[in-house]
């Protein structure tokens, strides 16, 4: 990485000193007006970075010079000195200097009082009045350490932090205004702790532990050094640690110290380690998700996710709560980018019952993810804290019959009963009737097994004639097609007007009248995922019509009938 420090503040407050004595061994005697650029090599730099220190001419501030802008532009962290003797300096950081730089960068601020050998001779100075006067932009802003360019005193760490503000700024962290840890950071650290708490009992013991930081930071931690830690936060954070050891929010607060000991890149180190970066959002490598046309969640994801919902579950029942807490760690919901709609996606895609689902409807959820888009499906895998390589996270198959998850487009003109049909499959039993305007999508466990791996799935997709114009781009992604039919004069046209042969194998569902009823939805499915398991011949299209004994089937039954009475009498 490149880093180019620009030097900016009031004339006379040592900036060309502190260049000249971060770079040189020389005295500080007849100094440039300006410094020239200096180059610090790679090998004496953090990370083996390259760093780039620029001094600034400042004489016309507030009439500031286009060149001043420019370089502003291209550095990657500020340097803004003050002079700790001279008070107007100091005001002129809230009342001039951080106000231009708001409008004129975006990259990370180090605020640095030069002249510390003096300070002595200025008793009115203090650091707290200069972080009280700064407060009201403390966002602005990363850290402000005192220095001496002249005794050197300090000098060091204005050399590291000026590299750790772009290598591991502390904003994306920390929200110095109101003093909390980030909404991102914290989303991050939920991942972290769930994937190093092995026994998934919400604590993570001295044991695990000692595991995260060995493999994190690559060096052995002794459990006595962990006691020590935890007696720390204790003492200060009460709540953080209790008998079975250091909870989430214990583990959140441990951060905030180290933080506070300026050790950003400890906290940076321990993210990156789990897969995230710079943005605080996990790093994702969608091509290795598996481009198979026929998958399907492997037995790997499917105990994790039986896992996961065990943890959480109550009495054999995920509440809505716990939801919320299983994707705390994700940004955006699987379905949308709203977190508060994370429920409304369970209730249109799976049987719920009391703001709770089963087993059977959290496991049918991730199979309905996975048909539908699977590396969103993976990525939200990670973020709730699959640990394995993604190349895991699916089972491929050669042909479609082979998979035990079953996908059927339901399509047919208004009024012919498709969202009834996809109500009934997940048991929400509504008699009024409202227009669909979007895709729907409704998931149900078909075949139930004592191994969840083996369970069989039903997908529903409901294509509103609005939407009929989409079904031919992703007709692939069925395994049949179920036309409904009804009395209806649109219904005919409808059927006649649809290319049955572009549709592959098809279910015709005739809705006469209304005849589909509660009592053979179950009838009605299994008939569609067997449609689904059968193989499909190009030159047949499978067409299934279900009518009532009042209709087609009656008229059947009273030619068989006059047949054989023609029969006999004829044998008579």
């Amino acid at each position: 990485m490149e880093i180019r420090a620009l030097v900016v503040g009031d004339r006379c407050v040592g900036k060309t000193s502190i260049i000249h004595s971060l770079t040189s061994e020389d005295p500080l005697d007849s100094l440039p007006t300006i410094h020239s650029p200096v180059k610090i090599p790679n090998d004496q730099c953090l990370e083996n970075c390259s760093l780039t220190i620029l001094d600034s001419y400042t004489e016309n501030l507030p009439d500031s010079s286009q060149i001043l802008e420019e370089e502003l532009e291209k550095a990657t962290v500020i340097l803004l000195v003050y002079d700790i003797t001279q008070p107007n300096s100091v005001r002129r950081l809230e009342t001039l200097w951080l106000p231009y730089l708001s409008k004129h960068t975006n990259s990370p601020i180090v605020i640095i009082g030069n002249k510390l050998d003096l300070k002595s001779s200025s008793p009115d100075y203090s650091f707290d009045t200069v972080i009280s006067l700064l407060h009201n932009h403390a966002e602005m802003f990363e850290v402000v350490i005192e220095c001496s360019a002249k005794s050197l005193e300090n000098l060091y760490d204005v050399f590291i932090h000026m590299q750790n503000a772009v290598l591991y700024p502390l904003s994306p962290l920390y929200d110095i205004k109101n003093e909390r840890i980030t909404r991102e950071f914290e989303r991050a650290l939920t991942l972290v702790f769930k994937r190093c708490d092995k026994d998934r009992d919400g604590f993570l013991s001295e044991e695990e532990f000692c595991d995260m930081q060995t493999e994190v930071f690559q060096s052995e931690v002794k459990i006595q050094e962990v006691k020590e830690i935890y007696s720390v936060i204790k003492e200060r954070k009460p709540i953080g640690i209790e008998d079975k050891g250091l909870n989430f929010q214990g583990l959140c607060f441990l951060q905030e110290l180290t933080m506070q000991k300026l050790q950003n890149s400890v906290c940076w180190k321990l993210v990156k380690h789990f897969g995230y970066g710079d943005d605080l959002e996990l790093i994702f490598h969608s091509e290795e998700v598996t481009d198979c046309p026929w998958i399907e969640l492997s037995m790997s994801s499917l105990s994790f996710l039986i896992a996961t919902f065990d943890q959480y579950a109550v009495s054999g029942m995920l509440s809505k709560g716990a939801l919320t807490k299983i994707f705390f760690s994700c940004k955006n919901t699987p379905f949308s980018k709203h977190i508060d709609k994370l429920w409304i996606e369970f209730e249109e895609t799976v049987i719920t019952e009391n703001n709770c689902i089963n087993t059977n409807a959290w496991l049918g959820f991730w199979q309905v993810l996975g048909q539908q888009n699977r590396a969103n499906c993976a990525k939200n895998l990670l973020l709730i804290g699959y640990d394995l390589p993604i190349r895991t996270i699916f089972t491929t198959f050669d042909t479609k019959i082979q998979k035990s998850v079953m996908t059927a487009f339901v399509i047919g003109a208004n009024s012919t009963g498709k969202s009834y049909l996809l109500n009934g499959h997940i048991e929400n039993y509504r008699n009024n009737y409202i227009p669909t305007t979007s895709i729907k999508i409704t998931c149900n466990i078909i075949e139930e097994s004592p191994i969840p791996w083996e369970n069989k799935y039903l997908i529903l997709v409901e294509f509103p004639v609005i939407c009929i114009e989409n079904l031919f781009c992703v007709i692939d992604n069925a395994d049949c097609v179920v036309v409904m039919k009804n009395e209806s004069n649109d219904s005919d046209r409808f059927f006649k007007e649809i290319p049955m042969k572009k549709l592959g194998k098809v279910k015709v569902i005739d809705n006469t009248k209304k005849k589909i009823m509660e009592e053979n939805f179950r009838d009605i499915f299994m008939g569609i995922f067997r449609c689904c398991k059968e193989e499909y011949r190009e030159e047949k299209i499978l067409v299934i019509e279900k009518r009532s004994i009042n209709g087609m089937n009656l008229m059947i039954a009273c030619g068989i009938l006059v047949c054989i009475l023609a029969w006999i009498c004829f044998r008579v």
